[in-house]
């Protein structure tokens, strides 16, 4: 016979089961009732007071004594009297002479610089003629095809293994440890430390002090979370590449001190091109492209390509070398520029009346300094809400590699919307080479021009080349036996794993020494 004691028991178990199941309203409770659903962030408060903005308000109640005649109405605004004479009105003197006065629409009306909104066409950079601007604030929607599709380029291809090898030149690069590293603390003694100190440089040593954006959880969007005090992703991010950077060049300037200290005879240097080397930080760009690339929408609208903040700009006395040769130029028309159909190349740039008819680059107008373009290098913080994608990364890298390299053109006074009849005045050093295809002038240029850019996020690289070997960027170069532009591409190239802009990193996380030697492989060769 079953125990009444452990009848009862069940019995009440299962009663306060089912109460404090009806008890509960929702089935995740992570945070408290009174940080989730505050009064500033509830529907029924916002609707409460809403509702109350709705109601009618009844007019100021008129004072009897107001309303009685002759009653005597003190006006202390009346302008034209006096300062110390004070005219006292009736009350029906005083609506006589008010219907008597103009109104406010009719008087004159005259416009105040404080008062009165800018207008565009006061801007000193203003054109009467549009462009089309990409400044990178806009993804492109396909990619590196749609940059392809854009400037007349075969489909890209991965960075040669010769440009990566270039690393091997350096000793301590070479016999690097190129394995993860995610157990530290680090030996500052080893490359491997020392890399990581130069990451922590931007992340945690930075003494910068400012505040920072809000802070957007995608999943528990309705929190308003607290403001932070701290360093800006983007300064962080632009402190750790100058600090790479800067790293790569000591390393390759000691090989070269070494080999020359240790060789009996004279030794050439191998990075002979680095003592040659300008930098610029935080020099706006600004490229000028007009050109027939908008014959295929029936209008001559020119493109702009616009960095504000490119964080180092690199040139040189000498150009990059080329990554290919004649012969692989030549095998570019057997290739077929990618198609975006149906989407339109022009859908993700912009329409703008301000800027610059004339490329804008640091050192352009010195006339003693024969100059190259050479990299730039800059970096970018991933939007909260809206965040890219690598694809979306690596083509926004390849657009400003492509505006360096006309700029580069334009500095040489090559401008590639010129006609054939003007060769001599747009082509001083006779760098183009006019061709006619199916009664089409296809412009090549005798001397092509590589130029490399790299980009920073999220602790991700991404390294692109373009080598430009035409200046024809209409839809006849998307046919065969034309010549066809190059790009080369690394993306998403995890450098490390960076923390959110709110929290301290402590110590670098899945350090990848891969990534430094192949970033060092692409910069010194």
């Amino acid at each position: 016979m079953p125990n009444k004691n452990v009848y009862w028991y069940q019995t009440w178990s299962v009663v306060l089961k089912f109460v404090t199941i009806g008890k509960i309203k929702m089935t995740f409770r992570k945070y408290r009732e009174y940080a989730q659903w505050g009064k500033i962030n509830t529907r029924i408060i916002k609707e409460i007071y809403r509702a109350r903005l709705k109601k009618q308000t009844s007019g100021y109640p008129k004072k009897e004594f107001v309303q009685l005649p002759g009653t005597m109405v003190l006006k202390s605004s009346d302008v034209r009297l006096p300062p110390k004479k004070v005219k006292v009105y009736t009350a029906d003197e005083l609506l006589a002479e008010l219907d008597g006065r103009p109104r406010l629409e009719d008087l004159p009306k005259f416009e105040h610089p404080a008062f009165t909104p800018p207008k565009i066409e006061d801007h000193p950079l203003y054109k009467p003629n549009p462009v089309h601007l990409y400044d990178g604030t806009e993804p492109l929607s396909d990619g590196l095809d749609q940059v392809c599709n854009f400037f007349g380029a075969a489909p890209a291809q991965p960075i040669p293994e010769f440009v990566y090898n270039t690393s091997n030149k350096i000793n301590k690069l070479k016999d690097v440890d190129l394995r993860p590293q995610i157990n530290p603390p680090y030996d500052l003694k080893t490359l491997t430390g020392q890399v990581a100190d130069l990451i922590m440089q931007g992340e945690r040593y930075d003494p910068t002090f400012e505040k920072l954006e809000k802070r957007h959880d995608p999943i528990l969007f309705w929190i308003a979370h607290k403001r932070v005090w701290g360093c800006p992703v983007l300064t962080r991010c632009n402190t750790i590449i100058d600090n790479l950077y800067r790293k790569i060049l000591n390393l390759a300037i000691e090989q070269d001190v070494l080999t020359k200290a240790n060789s009996a005879r004279e030794h050439e240097s191998s990075f002979p091109h680095l003592f040659d080397l300008k930098f610029d930080r935080n020099a706006p760009f600004s490229s000028y492209i007009n050109y027939g690339v908008f014959e295929r929408i029936n209008e001559q609208i020119p493109l702009v390509i616009r960095h504000e903040n490119p964080y180092l700009t690199i040139q040189s006395e000498t150009p990059n070398t080329l990554w290919a040769d004649t012969q692989m130029i030549e095998a570019t028309r057997e290739k077929i520029v990618p198609d975006i159909y149906p989407l339109s190349p022009f859908i993700d740039f912009k329409k703008d009346y301000i800027y610059n008819d004339e490329p804008v680059f640091p050192r352009q107008d010195i006339p003693h300094m024969d100059l190259h373009l050479n990299t730039l290098i800059w970096s970018r913080q991933q939007n909260q809400k809206y965040p890219w994608t690598r694809e979306q990364h690596v083509a926004n890298a390849a657009m400003y590699c492509f505006g360096t390299a006309i700029a580069d053109l334009n500095r040489r006074r090559i401008t590639p919307n010129t006609s054939p009849q003007d060769q001599t005045e747009s082509d001083p050093l006779n760098f183009i080479e006019n061709t006619e295809i199916e009664r089409v002038t296809i412009r090549n240029l005798k001397k092509p021009i590589l130029m490399k850019a790299v980009q920073l996020v999220n602790g991700k690289l991404d390294l692109v080349a373009v080598q430009l070997n035409t200046l024809n960027f209409t839809k006849n170069s998307h046919s065969e036996n034309t010549i066809k532009n190059m790009i080369f591409f690394e993306k998403g190239l995890q450098l490390y794993k960076p923390k959110p802009y709110w929290e301290n990193m402590d110590y670098v996380q899945d350090l990848n020494m891969e990534a430094f030697k192949k970033l060092s492989g692409f910069l010194l060769h």
